[in-house]
């Protein structure tokens, strides 16, 4: 009774090209600059749970925070007293350390020349005030995502193809 009926084999599962997943991200720095405490304590509510958080009232101690460890993203107010947002993120991109971190204005002023300023200066985005916690968190996520995306290309760029070294 030879041959035995072979058994056939359901087909194979189609081979993916999908990437491999990414590693699970580190929890997000954000640093939150205003000089209005309850501003700050509004800002906290609406991105608990987006990052470790950390605040500064002034310009000069955002600029001392950054520099002593490097935040994933900054919110920034526009008008403080000493440095203004806008002298904040100046010297934020004078400093090669920091002049990647994405920052987002957030300002009592709605007007198109203010906020037009804060973009030609480099801001990565531009809330008004009073905010909508739903749409400051989402657009904080959205600069996060973009954040992790680009620091992942530096990182891929800065390694050879052939050898895998840095």
């Amino acid at each position: 009774r030879w041959p035995l009926p072979m058994k056939r084999e359901p087909n194979p599962p189609a081979m993916t090209t999908e990437p491999a997943p990414l590693p699970a991200a580190p929890t997000a720095s954000l640093l939150i600059v205003d000089d209005d405490v309850i501003v700050i304590q509004v800002l906290s509510k609406a991105l608990a749970g987006v990052g470790r958080l950390r605040y500064a009232t002034s310009g000069a101690d955002a600029l001392r925070l950054a520099k002593s460890e490097q935040p994933d993203i900054v919110l920034l107010d526009a008008e403080m007293p000493d440095l203004s947002g806008f002298d904040v993120l100046a010297a934020m991109h004078r400093d090669p350390v920091l002049r990647d971190i994405p920052v987002v204005f957030i300002t009592s002023h709605s007007d198109a020349a203010m906020e037009e300023h804060g973009l030609s200066l480099g801001a990565a985005d531009f809330i008004a005030k009073p905010i909508r916690p739903a749409i400051v968190a989402a657009r904080v996520r959205t600069q996060l995502r973009l954040k992790q995306a680009t620091d992942r290309l530096r990182r891929l760029a800065s390694i050879d193809g052939l050898t895998g070294v840095a």
